[in-house]
């Protein structure tokens, strides 16, 4: 085990016995995280090399049901807090994810109790509100499915019109997005809006929009528009963007319930 390893273990076990987490241990990787009901809902917290996962989920059941939990899951994404979304497991659950790269200049105690009070916020309702987040059937007839980066410093809650093209960066944070974009290789277009864009090597001629927001970067990139769609293949697009999400960290499936 290295240096960062240890010394991670070390501080993510501080943060989550600390007093302003206030989770019980269970097990190894499972701890009981207190509501402001006075209600406790399990999390997993596991560490998988550099990644630190948080997870908190509910059956998923066969039923009706669960064909418009699927396409809400999605748009209740748009809606969640930039650092978690909801995702579909191999085990048919949706859960409630935040995924954390621990690097060394990380402050992980913090943002370790940044997490827990981001889950405590979203399932403040009581002991079933992880359950009800995704809620009963959903009806809508239209939607585009995004796929969105999540910003990995951001702690403010984000709403569904941030889905929408943020103010276009100005100044020298343009240009220090510009490079960033560079330095991963991407390269990027700075539009007459000011807006800065991205070609993705990907098959389909697909542009990414890169804003900044908060302290951190988002990358939206809009994969189909959904709305001349049935039901069922809403629902089709929603289980493969919700088990992409699952798979991915920082990324998450959303959709634009206004289009």
């Amino acid at each position: 085990m290295n240096y960062l390893a240890e010394t991670s273990i070390e501080s993510v076990e501080r943060a989550l016995r600390s007093e302003s987490a206030k989770l019980e241990r269970r097990s190894a990787v499972r701890w009981s995280l207190p509501m402001s009901s006075g209600a406790r809902h399990p999390l997993i917290v596991q560490l998988d090399g550099e990644w630190l996962w948080f997870a908190a989920g509910h059956e998923l059941a066969t039923s009706p049901s669960m064909f418009g939990n699927l396409w809400a899951a999605v748009r209740k994404n748009a809606g969640l807090p930039a650092e978690i979304k909801l995702a579909l497991t191999t085990g048919r659950t949706l859960e409630l994810r935040a995924d954390l790269l621990l690097t060394e200049e990380l402050d992980v105690e913090s943002r370790v109790c940044a997490l827990v009070k981001t889950f405590q916020t979203v399932g403040r309702t009581g002991s079933g509100a992880f359950s009800r987040i995704v809620g009963d059937e959903v009806t809508s007839r239209s939607g585009e499915a995004l796929l969105t980066s999540c910003p990995t410093t951001e702690t403010a809650h984000t709403s569904q019109n941030d889905l929408r093209p943020a103010p276009a960066p100005a100044g020298e944070r343009a240009t220090e997005l510009e490079n960033l974009c560079e330095e991963s290789g991407w390269r990027c277009v700075r539009r007459s809006s000011g807006r800065l864009t991205v070609a993705l090597e990907v098959t389909l001629a697909l542009q990414a929009t890169v804003t900044s927001v908060g302290g951190g970067v988002r990358v939206v990139a809009e994969l189909a528009d959904l709305s001349s769609f049935s039901s069922l293949s809403r629902t089709a697009a929603a289980a493969l963007a919700l088990e992409i999400t699952n798979l991915t960290p920082f990324v998450r499936a959303s959709a634009d319930s206004d289009s």
